[in-house]
């Protein structure tokens, strides 16, 4: 039990930091966007 408190404030911090550094959409990583690319010859330059 005495290691949820510092589990618990670990996780503040870092929910709290996506505050400040908001996560970056629309990336490309996903299948969809591969396949966007690979079909259109002029996206991928």
């Amino acid at each position: 039990m005495w290691l949820f408190v510092p589990a618990q404030i670990f996780t503040r911090q870092w929910l709290k930091s996506f505050e400040e550094f908001p996560p970056i959409g629309g990336t490309t990583l996903g299948i969809d966007g591969v396949h966007k690319q690979l079909s259109n010859p002029a996206a991928r330059q």
